[in-house]
């Protein structure tokens, strides 16, 4: 069981790996507007991303039989396909005021390619899944980091359209090799399409997914993508990419180590046989070891972060380092609180971990926002990254009690 997770988590953080080693590269070829651009569309597509397959994928692994999983996957699929451009049009009523001079078309076709190939690839992985094909998934994530790539290097002649056109592209290619994996090995099963009758069958026999699963993931998209949606109303594409470029940068140590320990963390503690008081002191003792791993980093960001980003990535992402030097701090503890959201999943607390996750997503975002009215986009990150900081160390704190 674990060889698929380390798989599947190694092929996406190597895929993010390429992708901060091209941002030297990508910095030089394009500026903070070009970023926020993509990240603006990026942000509002994941979100509708994770809405319009109904959160019927996950299902497909946990289907009944191979006729309710077959018939999963067509469901899934056919819903990205009609609700991905209906979505889209929605979005791009805020799209004016969003990404500024971009024009109203671009965005709008941007965020319905970007969520139907996002949502779609979705709908592949589960069903390779569910038929153990694990390998073939961690080449795609791969392939994919490096096309996109190399595609917006190609495309930089084209200014802030060649982010976007690589991102599409990459994914475009992913989604292609995916659905010929797919043809290949499972042409024989997919080929008894169901009825219209029998996928609203299907989505009625498995609605929990969509009832129950649907407000935690939405409420888990809308915190990660949250912050870029709000700089792009309140300030404009420029400061959402320079907010974007300090993003991706941390978050590739911080997933990397997050989700190294998550697995870990988890395996010892199905196998141990302690008890809650002795999982609870293991816990304060890592929380404890990743609060001194961040410590370093913070100091950095604090002292060196607008110098750091000046010389790695250009003299115009100094207002990305400025951001570095607070958000690495906000950051930070998303990975002290890995321990605290261990030991809670363990223990069977998802409620408490999704209801203090919403709280934290609505206080950290009106942090924000209010902050952005009030003060400069600089100020206003410091204090997101405060809040954020505060937020969740109350609740490791509480959970450590």
């Amino acid at each position: 069981m674990l060889r698929p997770i380390f798989m599947l988590a190694g092929s996406s953080m190597f895929g993010l790996v390429i992708t901060v080693l091209a941002f030297p590269v990508l910095t030089r070829l394009y500026g903070p507007e070009d970023f926020g651009l993509l990240a603006a569309i990026l942000s509002v597509s994941s979100i509708i991303a994770m809405i319009i397959p109904g959160r019927f994928p996950l299902a497909i692994p946990l289907a009944k039989s191979a006729d309710d999983a077959r018939d999963l996957f067509y469901l899934a699929s056919l819903m990205c396909l009609l609700l991905a451009p209906l979505l889209a049009v929605m979005a791009i009523l805020i799209a004016d005021v969003s990404v500024d001079r971009a024009p109203l078309g671009v965005v709008g076709l941007g965020i319905a390619l970007m969520a139907f190939l996002s949502a779609q690839a979705e709908v592949f992985s589960y069903w390779r899944s569910s038929r153990k094909r694990f390998s073939f998934g961690a080449k795609v994530s791969v392939v994919q980091a490096a096309v996109t790539v190399a595609a917006q290097m190609a495309f930089s002649l084209l200014s802030r359209a060649g982010m976007l056109l690589g991102a599409a592209f990459g994914g475009s290619v992913a989604l292609v090799l995916s659905a010929r994996d797919i043809f290949r090995h499972d042409r024989e099963v997919l080929r008894n399409r169901p009825s219209m009758k029998r996928l609203w069958e299907v989505a009625k026999e498995y609605r929990d997914y969509p009832l129950v699963s649907m407000p935690q993931g939405l409420a888990s998209a809308a915190s990660q993508n949250g912050v870029p949606i709000v700089l792009a109303i309140m300030v404009g594409a420029a400061v959402v990419g320079q907010y974007w470029l300090v993003y991706r940068v941390l978050a590739a140590p911080i997933h990397v180590l997050g989700n190294s320990y998550r697995q870990v963390m988890l395996s010892q503690l199905g196998d141990a046989r302690h008890d809650h008081a002795d999982n609870l002191h293991m816990v304060r003792r890592h929380t404890l070891m990743m609060v001194v791993v961040c410590v370093v980093p913070v100091i950095l960001g604090v002292a060196y972060g607008r110098a750091l980003f000046e010389l790695v990535f250009g003299l115009q992402w100094s207002l990305a380092g400025t951001f570095a030097g607070w958000l690495v701090l906000g950051f930070s503890i998303d990975l002290i609180k890995v321990p605290v959201n261990c030991l809670l999943q363990f223990e069977g607390r998802h409620s408490r971990i999704f209801t203090y996750d919403v709280l934290a997503g609505v206080v950290r975002l009106s942090t924000l926002a209010v902050a952005l009215s009030l003060v400069g986009e600089v100020e206003a990150i410091k204090a997101f990254s405060i809040a954020s900081f505060l937020t969740w160390g109350i609740f490791v704190g509480w959970a450590l009690k």
